[in-house]
């Protein structure tokens, strides 16, 4: 978990978001009390867990919830596994052609992976760190990344490959969020990231014209989940 891999599971890393200078902006202690100063949750952990909540509960909470954000009907979903053949549009099928070839972006996003229960999922990442530049500048990486934790030379600058499932949806871009759009990703990509002592070898200069670019892009937001598009309609409540 997170970008330089130090939370081993998804209640070690609330650890560090609950913390100074942590994304949730507040201690675990303070969140706690919150909770424990509302009758609903008061009583929806008590019918949960037996008791009021405690800082243990609080993170097996929020991690069962994290564990339950698995989509799988995206268009590609429907094309891949579903058999569409017209799910997807000749842009897109020509992007995802790049995808495994030329691009090589299937090197690090490797397309398939297995749930705990053995149900095959498109993950697209090789949960591995790789070093792209991002943060690089006059002989210097701005984040360590991956070695802060390991400290293995191979790791410096290094981060987690992260999931592409939904990434038309979650811009900016890059642990820093430096890039804003896909095509600032790709064209990225394109040059060969940001050349630095440590560069990952799969990261190499491409040769790529403006419409494969385009195709690239239009296949990478086939992968957006349906129920989060902006055009997804409200579930009818029963």
């Amino acid at each position: 978990m997170d970008w330089d891999g130090r939370a081993g599971s998804l209640e070690e890393q609330l650890d560090g978001v609950f913390s100074a200078g942590g994304d949730m902006g507040h201690s675990i202690g303070s969140a706690l009390k919150a909770l424990v100063s509302e009758p609903t949750y008061r009583a929806a952990f008590v019918l949960a867990y037996g008791h009021t909540p405690t800082t243990g509960t609080l993170r097996r909470a929020l991690a069962a919830y994290q564990r339950t954000l698995v989509f799988n009907d995206s268009r590609f979903d429907r094309f891949y596994f579903g058999g569409d053949t017209a799910a997807l549009s000749a842009a897109e099928l020509r992007g995802w052609a790049l995808f495994r070839t030329r691009a090589n972006c299937a090197g690090c996003h490797h397309v398939l992976a297995y749930m705990s229960d053995g149900t095959p999922i498109a993950l697209f990442s090789d949960q591995g760190f790789h070093n792209l530049g991002i943060g690089f500048q006059s002989g210097w990486m701005s984040d360590k990344g991956r070695y802060a934790v390991s400290r293995q030379r191979r790791d410096w600058g290094a981060f987690k490959t992260p999931s592409l499932r939904n990434v038309g949806l979650t811009a900016p871009y890059m642990h820093d969020g430096s890039l804003a759009s896909l095509e600032e990703v790709v064209a990225f990509y394109v040059r060969g990231g940001t050349a630095n002592p440590m560069l990952d070898a799969t990261i190499v200069q491409r040769t790529m014209s403006a419409e494969e670019q385009r195709d690239l892009v239009a296949f990478l937001h086939t992968l957006s989940s349906e129920q989060l598009l902006p055009t997804a309609r409200p579930a009818k409540q029963h």
